[in-house]
């Protein structure tokens, strides 16, 4: 009789774990297909916009190790929170818009700050308990933190530099400039290349790079002339970029193309030994297709999953892909990725 009881308290517990693994951990079934990825360097600190993500808004970030992420939520509770690895614990941090959220640990103190910019282009930080949210600079459009450095781009597009532990000197504005841009947008490639479209007297622009480890003394290079639209920088490469329906790469004066026949307003992503881009959104759909190429050559297509045609962005951390809905501001864990293709 006791042996009927533990085997039925055995059978209870595990059949609880499945239902709990299903309901607050596993991915839908109909977005898992064979393969995976994982990113290259994993999730560095600073990246709430990854560098080979230009295309999102940053309303995502998580590091390593920690068991949490921070989400921007939309809807009737809008703000910054701070959400279990299952999404069972949510705390609101702040009720502030928020997009291109980075993060910085203070190692002096072990507090961790999320930095972002708020629908009025205001730059602020909140701490990871709430406890203090803090306006820094009331003119701010696109923001990275590389290591202990924040960079930052205003409303007259300059681009600047400061310390990110010196807060009183952003706050005074006697950051270092940098360069001006033609664009807010900027990225970074191993923490001390900066990607950035540079202004001519023409009217057009150009793709320079900016060595940071000097920056005082460094002279950005032109790498690119005129610049592409929806341009990344790249691992094997110096950008990658759509070209007239063509995935294309250059080196140099060397330009390649990858792949024919994207769409022009696809979204790319690159992580491990991959490419990823977004094909065709079908009228008569629900659904669009996510493919991969290889990163060196653009051979082995592959339909990789097939997402919900809703307004989103996708996120590249930790071995799994995440999916944000940019209307509810919902996030969703859509897959898991194969630790063998690190």
């Amino acid at each position: 009789m006791i042996t009927w009881k533990r085997t039925g308290i055995f059978l209870f517990v595990t059949m609880l774990l499945i239902i709990c693994y299903f309901a607050f951990l596993a991915p839908p079934p109909y977005y898992m297909q064979e393969g995976g990825f994982l990113e290259r360097s994993g999730s560095k600190f600073g990246t709430g916009v990854p560098y080979n993500q230009l295309n999102t808004s940053g309303r995502f970030v998580k590091q390593n190790p920690y068991s949490y992420w921070y989400i921007y939520k939309g809807g009737k509770q809008p703000g910054i929170y701070k959400e279990s690895a299952g999404g069972i614990k949510s705390v609101r941090l702040t009720d502030n818009s928020a997009r291109y959220m980075n993060l910085y640990l203070d190692e002096t103190t072990g507090e961790e700050w999320i930095y972002y910019i708020d629908d009025d282009n205001n730059l602020w930080r909140v701490n990871d308990s709430g406890s203090l949210n803090e306006l820094i600079l009331n003119d701010c459009l696109y923001i990275f933190i590389i290591g202990n450095q924040l960079y930052y781009t205003t409303n007259d597009y300059n681009l600047y530099i400061a310390d990110i532990e010196d807060i009183n000197e952003i706050k005074s504005g006697s950051s270092h400039f940098l360069a001006k841009v033609a664009s807010p947008i900027f990225a970074y490639y191993d923490d001390y290349e900066l990607y950035y479209e540079s202004p001519s007297p023409s009217g057009t622009s150009s793709i320079s790079c900016l060595f940071v480890e000097y920056p005082y003394d460094a002279k950005p290079d032109v790498i690119c002339s005129p610049s592409p639209d929806n341009w990344h920088p790249f691992y094997s490469f110096n950008l990658l970029y759509i070209d007239n329906g063509n995935l294309c790469a250059t080196y140099g004066d060397t330009k390649s193309v990858l792949y024919e026949n994207i769409p022009d307003d696809s979204r790319v992503y690159y992580a491990g030994i991959y490419i990823f881009f977004e094909g065709v959104r079908e009228n008569d759909s629900d659904t669009y297709p996510l493919y991969r190429i290889n990163m060196t050559d653009g051979k082995n297509l592959k339909q990789e999953l097939v997402l919900d045609n809703i307004p989103c962005e996708l996120y590249f951390f930790e071995g799994y892909l995440y999916q944000y809905d940019t209307e509810k501001g919902d996030l969703h864990r859509i897959y898991r990725l194969n630790s063998h293709l690190i």
